[in-house]
């Protein structure tokens, strides 16, 4: 799948088995410097046992084999240059993705340095630019473009086989980035009730900024979420026995970001249907988000019948005691999605009281909208 969008904080492949995702596996660092080893396989002294080294790297390999070393090694020379704690992520068909704590990027480097052909860094970005240039100068979409839709900030175009094609991206997620997938469900689910609904808010202004543009997602699984919790919830609720802080005395609040925007459509021609209709994914993702103890409450456990969104309005009436007009709108985006109707009515639910009340102020933290048409047109040259 192409990766696009990736301002990541990361994106690594994960699949739910219905699907291939790509999500974030941003223990990748620790991992490869540990060794792992499944008890009924392992012989007596493996546990302790170093782990096989690697490979010899061949630089003429194609596809290129990433490199996983801590640090890495085998970059172009301006990455390795200007940032600092790389780390190896995850890798698409195309490209090896890496993270560098300073200063916070995603790093996609192309795995076909004898064919640039086949992998440009300029259409990598061209979909998130075209969402960012389309916001500039409208108020508050300018500001939601530069609060949940991460961008490219620099890359190079290979001018012939041998060189090295690149982009690097905002980190999403921040420091420790986490996909929703990766909060866990039951018991080990991470977020406090209070802290779901400010994720769940920030989940449907990000999409009816993208269908305000005049555009669907396409691909909003659980790895195209980002999070950049504060650290006050990073360790909830395992080191803790007192409730965390209030959201309106709390020192950050969660923040979200959308990211991969490969499968990205104009509003007529996007999806309509299964999980890649946003509105089917907003259901999917909730249900989670809220930990809905009933199953049936997930989009994907009853394809959106009705049986199915009934146990998704009751969850989140118990779960989040929404109000009546939330659930009232709520039935609309629900009524529309098990219909199949090409509005999924995002403005609606957006513009409801309890959405508002639960939206962080915009932080602005990708905020080169109105400049982003430069960087492709020096990627085009």
């Amino acid at each position: 799948m192409r990766l696009v969008g990736l301002a990541i904080g990361a994106v690594v492949l994960s699949a739910d088995g219905r699907r291939t995702d790509t999500t974030l596996d941003v223990d990748s660092a620790v991992k490869s410097s540990k060794h792992h080893c499944r008890r009924r396989r392992c012989k007596p002294g493996d546990i302790d046992a170093p782990p096989p080294p690697p490979p010899p790297y061949d630089p003429l390999a194609e596809p290129r084999r990433c490199d996983k070393s801590v640090p890495p090694i085998h970059l172009p020379a301006a990455i390795l240059n200007q940032h600092q704690g790389l780390h190896y992520v995850g890798a698409g068909a195309n490209a090896c993705v890496y993270l560098s704590d300073e200063p916070p990027r995603a790093i996609k480097v192309s795995k076909w340095p004898s064919n640039p052909a086949l992998w440009s860094p300029q259409a990598e970005c061209e979909k998130s630019q075209i969402l960012h240039t389309a916001a500039c100068g409208q108020g508050d979409l300018q500001a939601d473009a530069e609060t949940y839709l991460p961008t490219c900030t620099d890359g190079h175009q290979a001018a012939g086989p041998g060189d090295d094609s690149y982009i690097m991206m905002h980190r999403a997620g921040g420091k420790k980035p986490l996909t929703i997938l990766r909060l866990g469900a039951g018991p080990a689910h991470l977020l406090p009730v209070e802290y779901q609904k400010i994720v769940f808010a920030q989940m449907v202004a990000g999409i009816r900024l993208i269908h305000k543009l005049g555009y669907t997602h396409n691909d909003l699984h659980d790895g195209n979420i980002m999070l950049d919790l504060p650290e006050f919830l990073q360790s909830y609720p395992w080191d803790r026995q007192t409730e965390p802080p209030a959201p309106a005395d709390a020192p950050a609040l969660p923040r979200l970001a959308i990211i991969d925007l490969g499968e990205m459509r104009p509003f007529e021609t996007g999806w309509v249907k299964d999980y890649k209709r946003d509105a089917n994914s907003l259901w999917d993702r909730a249900a989670f988000l809220a930990n809905c103890p009933d199953h049936q409450a997930r989009w994907w456990s009853t394809l959106g019948s009705q049986q199915g969104a009934e146990a998704f309005a009751h969850c989140l009436l118990t779960q989040w005691d929404v109000d009546e007009q939330f659930l009232e709108t709520l039935w609309v985006v629900l009524r529309a999605s098990m219909a199949e109707e090409k509005d999924q009515h995002i403005e609606e639910l957006y513009n409801t009281n309890w959405v508002q009340q639960h939206l962080p102020a915009h932080d602005r933290r990708y905020s080169d909208s109105c400049s982003s048409a430069s960087l492709l047109e020096r990627l085009s040259a």
